[in-house]
């Protein structure tokens, strides 16, 4: 039986110069679109409610792919997922 090692938890924090590189690196990662099965799956929202709360705004607005295709863009489905209850597509617009 081998015995674990224990990491100290600063040892093993990347230093903010790392976490830039990281977060520069996420950010030139391209959005994925997530077609409607999936946003369903993900969220666990029922298709009626999903366009429910799209068509009252609070809900993330589908994209059209092509003429017969749309879907959502994975970061906007994600922003919603962190705060469902008081998610707001206009947070930050100008009025």
């Amino acid at each position: 039986m081998q015995a674990q090692r224990r990491v100290c938890a600063s040892a093993a924090r990347p230093s903010f110069k790392d976490r830039a590189r990281l977060a520069g690196a996420l950010a030139a990662i391209p959005d994925r679109i997530l077609r409607l099965k999936s946003v369903l799956e993900r969220t666990g929202l029922s298709r009626s409610t999903m366009y429910r709360k799209m068509q009252n705004g609070t809900f993330p607005q589908n994209i059209r792919i092509s003429t017969r295709c749309t879907g959502w863009r994975e970061s906007a489905v994600n922003e919603w997922m962190r705060n469902p209850i008081f998610y707001d597509r206009c947070d930050g617009c100008a009025d």
